[in-house]
């Protein structure tokens, strides 16, 4: 079971990972609306705002954060959270590339956010043969949009030309990145 919280971080949902086709997929309980992952540790002082897909990529993230610190240049460890990258910023995660909800806007307000979506390639319907887009690209488009009108900036993780990467295993992601499985040096 993974809690998940509303805009003021109070602890209104719960995911529990159900095995389907194969694979551990997390659902929300039913008539709780979705919500998001990390708000109770999200941090009102913050100056940046990372949004990853899932909670195990925003945990991750968090993680790493809280453990490195920049000296000049140069990526550091330290064991002090007052000196890390966590300090002038926080890490949510959103169910999915496309679960962002227009009341969790204000959470953005006056901030630099980075949006870290999945590499999900395009991918052909078997029922039309007609290509659907990337939901992860799409994901990225419509959250910025929700959010554009209050963040001070957005980023996002650029996989690609198309939004993907084909070079790229479909639905990488960020801690795919961190725990050096893939890497986005080509």
């Amino acid at each position: 079971i993974v809690p998940a919280y509303n805009e003021e971080g109070k602890l209104k949902q719960l995911f529990r990972a159900v095995p389907i086709k194969g694979k551990l997929k997390w659902l929300p309980t039913p008539g709780l609306g979705m919500k998001m992952f990390g708000v109770n540790l999200f941090k009102e002082a913050s100056e940046v705002v990372y949004v990853c897909e899932g909670v195990f990529d925003s945990a991750l993230l968090w993680e790493t954060l809280s453990f490195t610190k920049m000296d000049e240049e140069e990526q550091l460890s330290t064991s002090a959270m007052s000196s890390s990258l966590l300090e002038s910023s926080s890490v949510v995660g959103i169910p999915g590339c496309g679960a962002f909800q227009k009341g969790w806007r204000k959470l953005f307000k006056d901030k630099d956010v980075v949006l870290l979506f999945d590499n999900d390639h395009e991918k052909k319907s078997e029922s039309t043969g007609r290509i659907i887009e990337p939901a992860g690209y799409n994901g990225l488009e419509r959250t910025s949009t929700i959010i554009g009108t209050v963040a001070n900036t957005i980023r996002m993780l650029d996989w690609g030309p198309k939004g993907w990467d084909e070079n790229i295993a479909d639905g990488a992601d960020v801690r795919d990145i961190l725990t050096g499985k893939v890497s986005l040096e080509s």
